[in-house]
């Protein structure tokens, strides 16, 4: 099985800053708000992983990791057809009632 993780969240901080005030300064950093990602995993083993500053040089960057997973995928020879499961560890579900 071939999975693809990826990270990153643009503008996480700033969502937090305006819907939680008075955080402090470390939660507001706990986030996928930034060191945007890619990683990809082959049966269970790590072959490539990529940050995506390198490619966009935007130290912490936070956007779409676009360019590290391009990245994996022509360090494993796969194409985006390749792969079975895409994971984002981010949980979503506290934000559902702000989206409504």
């Amino acid at each position: 099985m071939n999975i693809l993780g990826i990270s990153g969240f643009e503008k996480a901080m700033p969502f937090k800053r305006a819907h939680w005030p008075g955080l402090e300064e470390r939660e507001y950093r706990i986030s996928q708000g930034h060191d945007a990602a890619a990683a990809l995993i082959i049966n269970g083993v790590p072959v490539a992983a990529a940050a995506e500053e390198r490619f966009n040089r935007q130290k912490h960057s936070a956007k779409f990791p676009i360019a590290a997973i391009c990245s994996c995928l022509t360090d494993a020879g796969l194409s985006l057809e390749g792969i079975d499961e895409i994971a984002h560890s981010f949980d979503y579900s506290p934000y559902q009632n702000l989206i409504r």
